[in-house]
């Protein structure tokens, strides 16, 4: 899929692994990076971040309370 994403403009895309808690984000030209703690910030989407513990189980996190997180609390 890469290089058809990349053919067709779309300068990043990202995958979550849900078994083990990671996000692959996948740019054009670079590397794949995995991704396991920490913010994972877009660089096609300006200010769009994600934070892996969100996908732990037994008890993923609010849908809400991250949107609320990734925009500030005011946004929604």
């Amino acid at each position: 899929k890469p290089p058809e994403y990349a053919a067709r403009g779309i300068g990043e895309y990202w995958v979550l692994l849900l078994r083990t808690r990671e996000i692959v984000v996948h740019r054009p030209g670079l590397p794949a990076v995995r991704h396991s703690t920490g913010r994972v910030t877009s660089t096609a989407l300006s200010g769009f971040w994600f934070d892996p513990a969100w996908l732990e189980r037994p008890v993923a996190a609010d849908e809400i309370a991250c949107l609320k997180a990734i925009l500030g609390e005011t946004a929604l």
